[in-house]
């Protein structure tokens, strides 16, 4: 095995010195020879030149890809996505269904106890918990937009503590990166040896792998990955002699001629490279069907031999058939092996344990390795830098033909009239000056003496000297303007605009417009988003059979940062859910422009009054815009409805207090209306005793009147009658 680098033809491995060809560009240190041949200039081997114009180039390589490299990168890992576990077993269609009808006969219960008996709504057995839908309209639009239960919101809790352990943000960049620079880019998932489910990425030019026609590799057969592994793990494994000679490895592999194409780094002398791999294959177990002694169907596995496969033995009869007496079953199982480069030792190696199986097809098994690529044909693939290396190359060429062009730049001439000059015969003391006296006055005092006529008179029509403009500048801006298409070129083949590099911000530009260049650039890196989205699900599929694995044998438990939280919270993960088979979906998350557009939308609606806070943080922490659409519109309505119903309650009140204010003015008015007939009674009845009182008073007058008549009368007849 010490040639598997020659003997394999169809591995990632054999571009190594491509990818680290592109590795170069990346840090702007590609190799600047080719550019001193395809440029013609006369150097030699060595970088000397007979050209003066050549000994200040500075050959130093523009960067200028890497900042086109890191905004096209920051785009593609603003588009995040969740992993949503939906189990599929029919255990857990029965616990959703079970879950539901009690949801909905609780809403029914509380809505007839609502009518007949008001005080029995808050009753232990109907309160509402929290997150339960408060009737069933919100009901139906949890179960029709992702309802999960609490078993499977502790799947994908375990999911996300399993990825946060292995660093899955680092690892989610580096599969970007490498999709970018590459065209493809892998992970891998294992159960190591203290029970915990570890997640590494992949580099494609230390993979190895079988020949394989499908983008997501998903016809892979075999699969190695040369990793580097400390001699201190290796201690374990070997004795003193061989570790001396993994000793002696490693101490020489960095000159070994394995490396050919690798870069010149200084190799740690303490790792040997280690080849990982894994390879798919079928083993048959034979079973033997017989009688026991009861007459019943008895099946026990049998000791392989190849004359038992397919064999047309017949047993006795079962219910009046014959049936085979040995049945071949095939099953898909994993060879897994880690081979010391450059050695004869192999250690690890045998039939793999914790092979991946879903229940409905136990035959069937997976590797631990995920691929992708989102450019793929026949194991050829290609990256965006790989792409970009012609045009990196040839705006290199003008940036070096620049400076050339610069050293060797005259910008004027200075045209000088020798016989004019000559014609200048006075000088100081009466001595004449010669010409380069005047040229170095010319030069030093910015004064030019001159004669425009000689000693004859007759007039000399010529400058003694002239500046001449010549037309390098036009040829510089040519360069210039080729430095601006080549840019805009690499800007072109990745995807970016003027908008989403920012590199000529413009206040002034309308909204439509930059969402247009926003919308053209994600169009331009949708396949590598979509193939690092395809990538984390092969991943999410794998980590979550390896999850149902783990809790089998240790507890799953840790911290993790809460959603939408700037916290932690512990989570402990259940065993039961080993007891279900897990689909896993990936779902995007709202970006934040999607998220700002439902705000703003919500804030047309906040002048109505039926916008709440909460509904605010619903927008800021949901990772479904869908769902949370449907929520909010459920809201809004039942908030609408709620007002409305509010607004008629008002006007029954306002109805019940104007007409109970009538009653009270109408009472008041009675009330008044009979105080004054009261009042007008009193005084008739007090008018009636006064005019009673004042008739008395008149009588007695009157019967006095008549008295004292009677007695003047008695007296005047006393005093006329006769005395006898």
């Amino acid at each position: 095995m010490t040639d598997w680098r020659a003997a394999q033809t169809s591995i990632f491995s054999s571009k190594t010195a491509e990818y680290n060809r592109i590795d170069t560009y990346i840090l702007g240190e590609q190799d600047i020879t080719n550019y001193k041949k395809r440029l013609g200039w006369p150097i030699d081997e060595f970088g000397k030149c007979e050209d003066q114009s050549l000994i200040n180039i500075d050959w130093t390589n523009r960067p200028i890809v890497s900042k086109l490299r890191s905004i096209a990168l920051k785009r593609i890992a603003g588009r995040d996505y969740n992993f949503v576990c939906t189990p599929i077993d029919p255990l857990a269609k029965d616990e959703a269904d079970n879950y539901f009808n009690d949801i909905k006969a609780k809403l029914l219960l509380r809505e007839a106890m609502q009518k007949v008996a008001p005080d029995l709504v808050d009753s232990p057995a109907l309160t509402m918990v929290p997150g339960e839908p408060a009737d069933l309209e919100e009901l139906e639009i949890k179960r029709t937009y992702g309802f999960k239960t609490s078993m499977a919101m502790e799947a994908e809790m375990a999911i996300q503590l399993i990825l946060y352990k292995n660093d899955y943000q680092q690892i989610k960049r580096t599969n970007e990166e490498n999709l970018f620079d590459y065209g493809v880019s892998g992970v891998k998932e294992w159960i190591d040896e203290n029970g915990d489910v570890r997640v590494r990425p992949c580099t494609p030019k230390n993979v190895v792998m079988s020949f394989c026609r499908n983008r997501d590799f998903s016809d892979m057969t075999y699969c190695g990955e040369l990793v580097e592994v400390p001699l201190s793990e290796l201690s374990t494994k070997f004795d003193p002699t061989e570790m001396e000679a993994l000793i002696s490895i490693a101490k020489t592999r960095n000159t070994n001629s394995g490396n050919v194409g690798r870069f010149n780094e200084a190799y740690d002398e303490f790792k040997v490279e280690v080849l990982d791999f894994e390879i798919i294959s079928w083993n048959d177990t034979i079973y033997q069907q017989k009688l026991d002694g009861r007459g019943n169907l008895a099946i026990r596995v049998k000791a392989f031999d190849p004359k038992y496969k397919n064999s047309d033995e017949k047993t006795v009869m079962l219910n009046g058939d014959e049936i085979p007496k040995y049945i071949t079953k095939s099953k898909e199982v994993i060879y897994k092996g880690k081979w010391i480069v450059n050695s004869e030792l192999i250690y690890d190696y045998g039939l793999a344990t914790n092979m991946k199986r879903s229940k409905p097809n136990r035959a069937r098994t997976q590797l631990s390795y995920h691929f992708m690529a989102y450019q793929f044909k026949d194991m050829k693939c290609i990256g965006k830098m790989e792409s970009l290396i012609p045009i990196i190359d040839e705006y290199q060429e003008t940036i070096l033909r620049l400076q050339h062009f610069k050293n060797k730049w005259i910008p004027y001439l200075i045209e000088i009239d020798l016989e004019a000059i000559e014609n200048v015969s006075l000088g100081s003391g009466g001595k004449a000056m010669t010409p380069k006296e005047i040229l170095d006055m010319a030069y030093q005092n910015f004064t030019l003496i001159t004669r425009k006529s000689d000693m004859s008179g007759t007039n000399v029509n010529a400058k003694s000297m002239n500046i001449v403009p010549t037309g390098m500048a036009s040829e510089y801006n040519v360069l210039l303007n080729d430095l601006s298409r080549l840019l805009a070129e690499m800007r072109d083949m990745i995807g970016l605009n003027e908008v989403t590099d920012g590199s000529t911000p413009n206040p002034n530009l309308l909204n439509y417009v930059a969402s247009l260049g926003s919308e053209s650039t994600n169009n331009a890196l949708s396949p590598l988003m979509d193939a690092s989205k395809k990538l984390g699900e092969k991943l999410a599929q794998g980590v979550a059979r390896r999850m149902v694995q783990a809790v089998k044998h240790k507890k799953l438990d840790g911290l993790l940062p809460a959603l939408g939280q700037e916290s932690m919270q512990f989570i402990s993960v259940s065993p039961d859910i080993s007891l279900h088979d897990w689909g896993i979906m990936v779902e995007d998350r709202p970006t934040i422009e999607e998220r700002n557009l439902l705000i703003q939308q919500m804030t047309a609606k906040e002048a109505n009054g039926i916008i709440d806070p909460e509904d605010y943080l619903i927008i800021m922490e949901t990772q479904n815009l869908k769902q949370a659409r449907a929520l909010l519109a459920y809201r809004l309505k039942k908030r609408k409805r709620e007002a409305e119903q509010y607004e008629l309650q008002k006007m029954q009140m306002n109805g019940q207090i104007q007409q109970q204010s009538t009653m009270t003015a109408h009472q008041a008015k009675i009330a008044e209306i009979d105080a004054e007939y009261k009042a007008k009674a009193a005084l008739e009845l007090e008018l009636k005793r006064l005019d009673m009182q004042m008739l008395q008073m008149k009588l007695q007058s009157a019967e006095a009147v008549n008295a004292q008549k009677s007695q003047e009368k008695r007296m005047s007849e006393s005093s006329t009658s006769p005395r006898v």
